[in-house]
């Protein structure tokens, strides 16, 4: 996965600074906040598939049943300037764990998810109040306050 989305960034020309491979050094750290803060698993999620099947605390979902859910995604978390991109492992290549790390601009994100197909993935705010994911249902997922209530906000303006 981690050379597939460096596939995509090459073949878009997306500035390789804006959407960048977490460090080993930092890896276990981020990932471990992510999943203490947004999962029922904690650490032992680090090898788990659908962690969208344990979030804990406030959640709210969107589908548009099709991949316009990535224009929905874009609206959602556009104005953030940095954010995480955890891409699920389902190739199989990594040695450790299940999910590839990045730190990355929204619009680079985006753009490099329109490019992979069948990929779930979760993007979560840098100060970690906030995480927003894609499975495999087609569903946009949000947890924390903040992100629920822009999916509110989306579902409302839908109907």
């Amino acid at each position: 996965m981690r050379t597939s989305v460096m596939e995509a960034i090459k073949a878009l020309g997306i500035n390789p600074d804006t959407l960048v491979a977490v460090r080993l050094t930092q890896y276990d750290a981020v990932l471990g906040k992510i999943l203490e803060t947004f999962t029922t698993l904690g650490q032992r999620g680090k090898n788990n598939s659908w962690l969208w099947e344990h979030f804990r605390g406030q959640k709210a979902v969107y589908s548009t049943k099709g991949r316009n859910n990535l224009d929905a995604l874009e609206s959602l978390i556009a104005d953030n300037k940095r954010v995480w991109f955890l891409a699920e492992d389902w190739e199989g290549n990594k040695k450790r764990g299940n999910y590839w790390l990045f730190e990355g601009s929204p619009d680079s994100i985006v753009s490099v998810i329109r490019e992979l197909h069948h990929l779930e993935y979760y993007i979560a705010a840098k100060d970690f109040s906030w995480l927003i994911c894609e499975n495999h249902h087609n569903n946009l997922i949000g947890v924390g306050e903040l992100m629920c209530n822009r999916i509110d906000g989306l579902q409302q303006g839908k109907k």
